[in-house]
């Protein structure tokens, strides 16, 4: 991409007013709108976008999840301008973003996009004082609370759109907003990830490399350092004045930058469109696919056999973004809701399935131990159990899979009442807030505050009302890239993490997916311990994967057949629930 200079963008944005006052038809930069709507991309970023001919539709016509406004105060209105000699009356915050992107979610159920998650960022670089911006824009954000994320004692409710203000920041008046509609962007020092969920620094500020060749082994090792510590406080990382080459923009990608800045959404959405997959690691050979209607490596079935030791593993791994399928829990229909996985595939024409959470044997039949949700239907809440820790007591936030959209599934440690009644009762005017019966909560960390340990020790949450569909199951096995399964299992039952089994588990990188089997219990295969697990998706590409239940209950069902050999002689066991694979039509 060219570098802008002002004159040129003074230029480009005279001409988009003077298109706009001749009522003359805008040529698309992106060719004419597509029937349905693009998938979402996810680490996306619209830099400058009210320069464009189009401010806000090219964007959301890329697909972009991100966009970034620039706002000056002019005869006591917030103007769409980077500075005043260029702001014009009638462009304002509200008429070019705040309103149609309110009426765009209202007509898709409260989403941005029909099929992406809540939280579409729009970043606001205000160019004025705080004392001159803060009075015009907290009101404004008010009149919009139905859309606009929020966040009431440091527990975000996510809706459909996310604000979050740069440039003169009114750190000071939002901090002291009790229940506020928006966020701050902060640096690498501002560790509140409920204040500074983003992260931005100039790439220039950090790195010299601007893509020509490789990048330095040195420059390279500190960005990633960069990304864990970012991702370790729980907030996602953006680096503004990044070159916009493919080069770039691969290695920043690889090593896990969250928002990808640019100016050229034209040659950003080329590049996330394209299926850039993680290449299967040495030993893994692709079997199948699911066919050319999905693409042509959107869904593939791959094996890995090794003889020392001997093992055997099969995973699916489907790019959500380039294909029309979508996952799914399924549960058993049974008098005693249980069922073979090929049976609850074969009921549900699920491409592919495998078992899920863990359950208990009961007189009337199978019961799931953790969250299960199936479009909104509540099967099972999550499971809530106290531990000790560092001298206080703390409720256990269960992991699970979050189904909430159709292209990206996410990970969290889940647990609900009575950790929600203990923040409720114990945190400065907590009394106020309103948590619904049935409310869940979302943690950073496998650990739950409860009365008898301070405020402060209360990780970052978000509310959840009900999940759309949820998994619970656990430990969890990777974090941001990072292997959390000590951390996650919480000292309990070592000897299943720490000894070899059958096992079931799913990883995710963005919108990639992996559904992953290894048998175990039998000569041909002896399976993994929890560690050997995470590892082996790690190097499949995860950067966040869970563990579901293993064991006799391992299997992976593709194409109506039983693609794995369980543990019980090649027989399966009967499991109350599965997560599946469907054409979103089904």
């Amino acid at each position: 991409m060219r570098w802008i200079s002002r004159s040129a963008r003074q230029v480009e944005f005279r001409l988009a007013l003077a298109l706009a006052s001749l009522g003359a038809p805008c040529a698309t930069a992106l060719g004419q709108a597509e029937a349905t709507e693009p998938p979402p991309l996810l680490r996306a970023h619209s830099h400058n976008d009210y320069l464009r001919i189009r401010p806000l539709e090219d964007a959301l016509a890329a697909g972009f999840f991100s966009v970034e406004v620039d706002l000056c105060v002019q005869e006591g209105e917030l103007r769409v301008a980077h500075e005043h000699a260029t702001a014009r009356a009638g462009r304002t915050f509200e008429t070019l973003y705040l309103s149609p992107l309110a009426s765009r979610a209202r007509s898709r159920h409260g989403r941005v996009y029909a099929d992406g998650p809540l939280g579409f960022r729009l970043l606001v670089d205000l160019k004025d004082p705080p004392e001159a911006t803060w009075p015009l824009l907290a009101p404004i954000l008010a009149r919009y609370a139905d859309v606009l994320s929020s966040w009431q004692d440091g527990i975000l409710t996510e809706r459909a759109i996310r604000i979050v203000l740069s440039g003169n920041k009114p750190t000071v008046d939002v901090r002291q907003e009790r229940l506020r509609y928006c966020a701050i962007d902060g640096g690498a020092t501002d560790e509140d990830a409920a204040l500074f969920p983003l992260c931005s620094e100039p790439w220039t500020k950090r790195f010299t490399w601007n893509g020509q060749g490789d990048m330095p082994k040195g420059e390279l090792a500190q960005l990633r350092v960069l990304v864990r510590k970012v991702h370790g406080q729980g907030r996602k990382l953006r680096f503004w004045r990044l070159p916009a080459k493919e080069r770039v923009w691969q290695t920043v990608f690889d090593a896990g930058v969250d928002v990808l800045h640019t100016d050229d959404i034209r040659g950003l959405r080329a590049f996330l469109g394209a299926r850039r997959l993680p290449k299967w690691p040495e030993g893994w050979s692709v079997e199948d696919r699911a066919g050319p209607e999905a693409g042509e490596s959107a869904i593939e079935l791959a094996r890995f056999v090794r003889t020392d030791p001997p093992l055997r593993a099969v995973a699916v791994r489907i790019d959500l973004a380039s294909c029309r399928h979508r996952l799914k829990p399924v549960v058993a229909q049974t008098t005693r809701r249980e069922a073979k996985c090929s049976e609850l595939a074969a009921s549900t024409d699920a491409v592919a399935l495998i078992n899920a959470g863990f359950f208990t044997w009961e007189d009337h039949g199978l019961e799931p131990r953790g969250a299960f949700v199936v479009d909104g239907n509540v099967v099972q809440s999550p499971k809530t159990d106290v531990a000790s820790k560092g001298g206080a007591r703390f409720a256990i936030a269960r992991a699970a899979l979050l189904l909430e959209d159709a292209s990206a599934p996410s990970l969290a440690w889940l647990s609900c009442p009575p950790a929600i009644e203990s923040i409720a009762t114990t945190r400065p005017g907590a009394e106020e807030q309103a948590f619904p019966n049935g409310a869940w909560l979302a943690f950073a960390t496998p650990f739950a505050h409860t009365a008898s340990a301070p405020a402060s020790t209360v990780p970052l949450v978000r509310r959840i009302e009900i999940p759309k569909n949820a998994i619970g199951a656990g430990p969890m096995l990777l974090r941001h890239g990072t292997n959390v399964v000590r951390a996650s299992c919480l000292g309990e039952r070592l000897f299943v993490k720490d000894k070899r089994h059958p096992r079931t588990a799913v990883g995710l990188r963005g919108n990639v997916v992996w559904l992953l089997t290894v048998d175990g219990r039998q000569p041909e295969s002896v399976g993994v311990t929890l560690e050997e697990l995470a590892s082996i998706l790690r190097e499949l590409g995860a950067t966040d994967a869970l563990t579901f239940d293993g064991g006799g209950s391992t299997t992976l069902v593709w194409k109506g057949r039983v693609a794995n050999h369980p543990s019980e002689g090649g027989v399966e066991r009967k499991v109350p629930t599965a997560l599946g694979l469907f054409r979103r039509d089904v």
